[in-house]
């Protein structure tokens, strides 16, 4: 069940046989199958709970409430990134795309090889199969994909590009382009939908608002987590502590790492919150002749493949309106209707399998601060990624092409493309991204990674991670399917 904040808002002390930080994708899974086991579970969600018939269409408030500091989180270092998580019941995939992608066997390997990973993606393949069976995993359906993918995939087949309608855990979508603000018409299939039925399973007990600070352990077994009731304003109105035999964090990859610095435990290699890739991302914007209404889309329908081995990945990104205004005008002083133009307009990115690597820290509030340094090899990729997007709308028959830097430069030719972004500094790039992993990386090489082939943070006995911080190295593709997978092994291997 999914506890509703008047119920535990001044405080709560609780027992359990396993308490789990997290409630998505990580902690959700885990949650559900060792309360069908028939343990007794807690989970310790930091956001609120909101039912599927409250998501909306209203960007800012969504971002207010269920992004981590209301999606406003910036990396230090140059260029900034523009880094986001959801925080809420469901965690950051009630709020993502829906795209479900396997790595390649060579990322797999390559984490057997430098970090001595326990599992090869054979081993991997009957949790993958699950995972992308529960989440009814298929490709988008080419009828609601929208204009703008459709045009995109006209382009790359006009240049010989290979690509595919991305794989996506939402066959029933209609196309309405809300993936990103909570699927209120429930065709996304996610974990609080899912796995963990909406809460209404037997042992299983849900805490909203509940934010985890404390970790209490002695000689190296935690005796219990503690932390505050948080309300939808910020403002603390209670406290809890809840003890259990077993204890998992899934706060994700930015939150698990400040727990553990913030405690002073499980960091004896000096590991904890290094190792951080994200997928940087970065993307141009194209007006058509024709409209495009991308809000009647899916967001990520299409993907090109064709530069997959140089580290581009292109696919869709189109953003809610509230967040076209306020760019436009900035850029396009002199285009006078921006709501005109967002008829026209098509957004696709591109996301880049990094060499780059970043760090976690942890403020006094704990909280997140969060580097990252590019490498040049980076920096080339992103302008190259910005060259071939810009390359696939003049080819699908663009009217205005703008590349994503600071001077939102607007180009003609492929010639024009290459010319501007050799004077573009790499400040100027304009890079988001949405895919933080790595920051207690699992593996049997005790001076690399954080946690062991079990699962087991590494200097407690008792304590247990799962979510995807515990990812070695960059998948090259959107986590999620593979965080799915890593938490029914985990699942297993907590059962015992």
């Amino acid at each position: 069940m999914i506890l509703k904040f008047e119920e535990i808002k001044n405080g709560f002390n609780e027992k359990a046989d396993v308490c789990i930080v997290g409630s998505g994708i990580g902690g959700g899974i885990i949650g559900t199958k060792l309360a069908k086991a028939g343990f007794k579970v807690i989970i310790l969600e930091a956001g609120p709970y909101v039912p599927q018939d409250e998501y909306n269409r209203n960007a800012f408030k969504t971002m207010r409430d269920l992004y981590m500091n209301s999606g406003l989180m910036i990396t230090i270092g140059l260029p900034a990134v523009a880094l986001t998580a959801g925080t809420l019941v469901g965690g950051t995939m009630e709020i993502y795309s829906g795209t479900c992608l396997r790595p390649k066997p060579q990322v797999i390997e390559g984490w057997q090889k430098n970090f001595d990973f326990g599992y090869s993606y054979n081993d991997l393949e009957k949790f993958f199969e699950e995972a992308e069976k529960t989440l009814h995993v298929s490709p988008a359906d080419p009828s609601v994909a929208g204009r703008g993918n459709i045009l995109v995939k006209k382009g790359a087949e006009k240049l010989g590009w290979k690509g595919r309608f991305i794989p996506r855990s939402a066959d029933g979508c209609i196309g309405c382009g809300n993936c990103n603000l909570g699927c209120f018409v429930g065709a996304k299939k996610t974990v609080l939908n899912t796995f963990l039925e909406n809460g209404n399973l037997k042992n299983l007990y849900i805490y909203p608002n509940s934010k985890a600070i404390k970790i209490s352990s002695e000689k190296g077994i935690v005796k219990k987590i503690e932390g505050w009731i948080i309300d939808n304003y910020g403002d603390k109105t209670g406290k809890f502590s809840v003890s259990a035999e077993k204890f998992v964090l899934s706060a994700g990859s930015l939150m698990t790492p400040v727990l553990l610095l913030h405690n002073n435990i499980c960091n004896s290699n000096g590991r904890v919150g290094e190792n951080l890739p994200i997928h940087p991302a970065v993307g141009n914007m194209g007006f058509f002749t024709e409209e495009t209404e991308m809000w009647n889309s899916i967001i990520q329908g299409y993907m090109v493949e064709e530069f997959e081995d140089e580290g581009i990945r292109i696919e869709g990104g189109f953003p809610p309106i509230e967040l076209f205004m306020v760019a436009v005008p900035f850029y396009l002083e002199e285009l006078k209707s921006a709501l005109e133009l967002y008829k026209h307009a098509v957004v696709f990115g591109a996301m880049i399998h990094e060499e780059s690597s970043g760090k976690v820290k942890a403020s006094s509030d704990v909280s997140p601060r969060i580097f990252y340094r590019f490498l040049d090899s980076d920096i080339q990729k992103m302008k190259k990624a910005l060259l071939h997007i810009a390359e696939l709308f003049l080819a699908a028959g663009a009217e205005k092409v703008f590349l994503g830097t600071e001077s939102f430069t607007e180009i003609k030719s492929k010639e024009g493309a290459e010319e501007a972004l050799k004077k573009t500094k790499k400040e100027d790039i304009l890079v988001s991204a949405y895919h933080p992993m790595g920051t207690c990386a699992m593996g049997g090489n005790e001076e690399k990674c954080v946690v062991d082939n079990d699962f087991r943070a590494r200097g407690m006995e008792n304590l247990y991670i799962c979510d995807g911080s515990i990812i070695p190295s960059p998948l090259g593709v959107n986590p999620a399917l593979t965080i799915a997978t890593l938490s029914i092994l985990a699942s297993e291997k907590l059962k015992k």
